[in-house]
Formats: structure tokens, sequence, C-alpha cells
């Protein structure tokens, strides 16, 4: 059970619900479902000390001591009713009937959902049939499972895809609606903890063996970035655009000019505050969105020459700075999507905007220390880094110094040089570069690491643009894409290990990404 209350009052046109008797309103969550006796469910915003903030005012009449029950899952929706049932014993201490009570979950159901049977309703919404639905739940366990979630979704919020234009009148949040309706549901809405949106791009499952590249070099099955923990998601949603921190927490939204100057730690807990299954974009997320891009035979221009792509100058971005684009003085981040479709991932109006170029993007779940690789095995973004598998894989130097570029590092299954002579310094300005990425080598003593090519380490046959830019001395965390000044070097393959994990740039931001 999630949350209970035997008192509730509601007032007409009023977004506030005045909380008399009942649970600890610290349990309730934002984007739950409120059912109050009687009457159809409501969204929930946020909860205060005494008061529970609906998305929108009550749409219905005041009514006073009313019992009310929120819940998110399909088992705490179960377990509500049954505990209803149990408590009133059919009838509820403000006088209702538990009837009565569904049959407002009826009205609901048949209303939102165009039933002509609100029995059967009635009887598949509270009485153990599931009608909510987690993301990566099989299907299976729904109930009409397409058009629920499009009333319930996940948490209220998540919708996997819509099917037709119809369904979109009956998702609850007016934002969520528009957004869907207009990007023919390839984009969705989510909320962060503050109630604040952020557009997102949903990925949906796919398997390595399925990107058609030539000998699977990738190996087979599902691709680490719909894995958590080793359980299968059937979807991730990866913000549209470079995130903005906003009251502690995360936007994703366009227009804005993403946040910069953050070390990855604050990059990864402003993430985190956005609520559960929010997360700084991994390694696995960012590795999958590459490889579907190459097997789409599509890779994203974007700011890479100060407002403009070095590759096609026609194309340009507005400039946070208000400059010309191309002008080399100022700082020349663009605002959060201003550039043209060719900066999408997908070459579409609706893709993930500024994934090259612009900002570098710090991401999570790998390292390097002392040049070894170590990392998550899957997308498993609440494993503590100290359960990073180290993985036989080092970025060797030819050679060592004490600054510049001392050539392109080699992978390896040892360090042989440094490119400092202090392994374990944090300050050295010695670094090794190589562009594009699929050709650097790998020693002869190097053993191929399969999880290492899925996250683009090791070469693997594909060459998608970006360089890769290593100093395999002390701890680095990587940062991704590429920024405004990296002309040809920016690309879905750029990675930057060059920077110690307190490191803070104009030129480096970070983006949002959740899965349930």
């Amino acid at each position: 059970m999630y949350w209970t209350a035997t008192s509730i009052n509601v007032t007409a046109n009023n977004a506030f619900v005045d909380v008399t008797t009942g649970d600890d309103l610290s349990l309730i969550r934002p984007l739950s479902l409120l059912f109050v006796a009687g009457y159809s469910p409501v969204v929930v915003k946020r909860a205060t000390a005494t008061q529970i903030e609906l998305m929108e005012p009550w749409p219905n009449v005041t009514d006073n001591g009313r019992r009310a029950i929120i819940a998110k899952t399909t088992a705490e929706f179960d377990a509500a009713v049954d505990a209803l049932n149990a408590a009133t014993d059919v009838t509820s201490a403000a006088g209702e009937s538990i009837e009565t009570f569904l049959q407002g979950v009826s009205q609901f159901s048949s209303e939102a959902l165009g039933s002509a049977d609100a029995d059967a309703w009635r009887t598949k919404l509270g009485l153990g049939s599931a009608a909510t639905k987690t993301v990566g739940e099989a299907d299976a366990n729904v109930v009409d499972n397409a058009r629920l979630k499009a009333v319930l979704g996940t948490d209220s919020t998540l919708i996997k895809k819509v099917a037709s234009l119809n369904a979109l009148n009956f998702i609850p949040d007016t934002l969520r609606k528009q957004v869907e309706l207009s990007t023919q549901g390839k984009n969705t809405v989510l909320y962060n903890a503050n109630g604040d949106p952020s557009i997102m791009f949903p990925v949906y499952k796919f398997r390595y063996e399925d990107l058609g590249f030539a000998g699977n070099p990738f190996g087979t099955g599902v691709a680490t970035a719909f894995l958590k923990g080793g359980v299968e998601k059937s979807e991730i949603f990866i913000g549209c655009f470079q995130g903005r921190v906003h009251n502690g927490q995360v936007v994703s939204l366009p227009g804005l000019d993403p946040t910069t100057s953050i070390n990855f730690d604050n990059s990864k807990s402003n993430c985190q505050a956005n609520g559960a299954g929010w997360h700084l974009m991994t390694e696995h997320e960012w590795a999958a969105i590459t490889l579907w891009c190459m097997a789409n035979g599509y890779q994203p221009r974007g700011n890479t020459n100060y407002g403009r792509a070095h590759d096609a100058t026609h194309e340009v971005g507005r400039r946070q700075d208000g400059g010309i684009a191309g002008d080399t003085s100022g700082t020349a981040r663009i605002l959060n999507g201003s550039g043209p479709d060719a900066w999408r991932h997908d070459g579409s109006p609706f893709g993930i905007a500024d994934l090259v170029g612009n900002i570098f993007e710090w991401t999570d779940l790998l390292k390097t220390v002392r040049g070894q690789v170590i990392c998550a095995p899957d997308n498993d973004f609440d494993l503590g880094e100290a359960n990073w598998v180290a993985q036989q894989a080092f970025f060797d130097s030819p050679s060592t110094g004490t600054s510049g570029n001392l050539g392109s590092p080699t992978l390896a299954d040892a360090v042989t040089n440094y490119a400092d002579a202090d392994p374990d310094s944090g300050a050295g300005n010695a670094y090794n570069l190589i562009n594009p990425w699929s050709s650097m080598a790998t020693s002869g003593a190097y053993v191929s690491n399969e999880l290492m090519k899925r996250l683009m380490i090791e070469p693997a046959g594909i060459n998608p643009q970006g360089y890769i830019y290593v100093r395999n001395y002390g701890e680095r965390f990587p940062y991704r894409g590429g920024y405004w000044n990296n002309g040809s070097n920016a690309g879905l393959a750029a990675r930057s290990l060059y920077y110690v994990r307190s490191n803070t740039r104009s030129y480096v931001g970070f983006r949002p990404a959740f899965v349930a």
C-alpha cells in the first residue's frame, strides 16, 4: 500500500487538497495517482507538510471528509483497495461504500477509455488485475495495455508509444499530450521531483545482432544500455537537450543555455536529485545511441565551429553570447536545440539534439585509473563506483614526457609508458590523442574484450567520427561529443579522458536520462 487517508477535503477549482487524517505525507511521490472516493483519479504534483498539491485544480465540487488512496504500481493499488475493503467492511468511516468508491474509478475508466461496460472496468481496476505498468514489465500482465498506459502510464508519466491520436486525448497531463501530439509520439515529457518538465526521447530495446554490422563485432544479445543489474528494460529515456540546473534539479528543455562549469560529481548528483530512475547519462547509453546511428547510416553534425558546423558552415545555431556564427571571440555555446535538424541524432526535428559539439558532456559508469579502464558491466546507474569492474584494458603511451601530445595511445594489457613521470599525478600536462577512434591500435598481448567494443573503447570495425583524448596517469572521468571549437575532432565517438572529476570548464556540461 502506498498511501491512504480516511479524511481529506477537496475544493472546487483549487489545486491543494487538505489532509485531515491520513498516512505520513512524506510518503507521497510526485506524479502518482490520487483516488478520491466517488471521483475520477487526479495526478499529484507534490506533497507539503499538510496538503497534497495536484498537477491541475480539483475539477469537481467541494467535498469534505472523503476517503482516498494514492498508488503508483499495480501491487500498491490492489493492496490499497483490499485494505479499504478490510478496514471499512464495505462501508467506510466517511460513510462511503467501497462500491461507491470503485464506481468512481469505473466512471473514470469508462469515460476515459471509451468502455461501454463500467462494471468490467471496475473489476479490472479494482479487483486484482494489473491496471498500471512499470516500464519493462511484461505486457501480458497489463489489462488492455496500450490504452491503460495512455491513461495511467508509468507513475502517471511515462508513455511507451502512443498508438493513435485518440489515445492522446486520454493523457491527463496537458503538456505531455501536446508534446506527444506535436512529435507524433517520438518525444514525451517526464517531471522531476520539483514538478518541472523535461522533453525526453525514448530509445527502445534492441539486440546487437539486429544492428546489421558485418560479423557481429559487438556480439549478440540485448544492448547493455537496456540492462540494469542484469534485468532487461524495454526502453531508456534520454534528454532531448543538454541539461540545465534549476532549483537544485535538472531540466532538459529547448531554448535554454545548458549548465556548464560543473564537475562530474555535481552533474551526477543534480540528475539524481530529480528522483528515482533519473541519472546522469551513462557510457552504455551513449554507446547504444552511437551504434543505432551508425546502423542507420547517419551521423549528426553540430556546433563544432563557434556556433556553426565546421563541415557545413551554413548550418548555424543561436549563440548564447549573441555572437555571429563563426566569430572566434566569445563563448560560443548555442541555446539548446537551436541548430538545424542535421544536429539531431536521427536527422529529424524530434531527435536528440547536440550530441556532437556545442559542449562536452560528462558521462557515468566508466573511468580510468593509471590508464586502466574501470566500468560498470551494464547500465546499472545505481551501482556504487567502488563496485565498478577493472578491465584488462589499458591506454598505453608511446613515450613518456612532460607536456603536449606524445602521440597516439595504444590499447594494451598493461601500461609500458605513462604520459607523465608520476602515474598517480592528476596535474601533468602530457597526453595522447588519436582521431578517429577506429584507428587506435592494440598491442600484441591485448586480449579482445567484447564489453570494450560495446563501449567503444576497443575498435570494432565501424568508423564514427571523433577523437579519443587520454591522460593515462591519475584518475580520469569521461566526457563525450566534443565542443564548439573541436572541428573534425568532435563526433559521436569523441571521448576525453583528460580531466579529473573535480574539473570545471565553460565547455563541459551534461545530459539527464531516465530508466524506470
